[in-house]
């Protein structure tokens, strides 16, 4: 409305809205006002999983690489190899601290670190036989 209508009172094509009008307009901004939240809020919970997925994924556990898991700066297979040298006293004590962490940490070789401790009665280590690995019994031999 200009300023020269709103002195005279002449209010032009200016007509009254209908009953109820203003409730529904009411209605459709606050129908708005929702949705744009709601968005907000899925926008929100995205980003949330998005980065604890890439925190899980940056500093979760790893799958191991062909020598094993790496626990303690030493690999499973390295453990193996150091079997030995562990039980006959040889290694030297940076090695042996590796060792030990590697056995506090890894799952898979916690139960390897307790037969060190407590060697066989035939004094050999599972897995470290000379003759190479033996065959089972179910399967075929040659």
């Amino acid at each position: 409305m200009s300023a020269t209508n709103a002195k005279t009172g002449d209010t032009g094509n200016w007509q009254p809205c209908p009953e109820g009008e203003l409730s529904r307009v009411a209605l459709r901004l606050l129908g708005r006002h929702r949705r744009r939240r709601l968005a907000q809020m899925v926008a929100a919970a995205v980003a949330l999983v998005a980065i604890a997925g890439s925190a899980c994924w940056q500093f979760g556990p790893r799958m191991p690489g062909p020598e094993g898991f790496n626990y303690g700066g030493i690999t499973c297979a390295e453990m193996h190899r150091l079997a030995p040298a562990v039980q006959t006293g040889t290694l030297d004590d940076a090695t042996l601290a590796r060792f030990r962490k590697h056995v506090e940490l890894c799952p898979h070789c916690k139960s390897f670190g307790k037969l060190l401790s407590n060697p066989p009665q035939t004094g050999q280590i599972p897995g470290n036989d000379p003759n190479g690995p033996r065959r089972s019994r179910h399967l075929a031999t040659r």
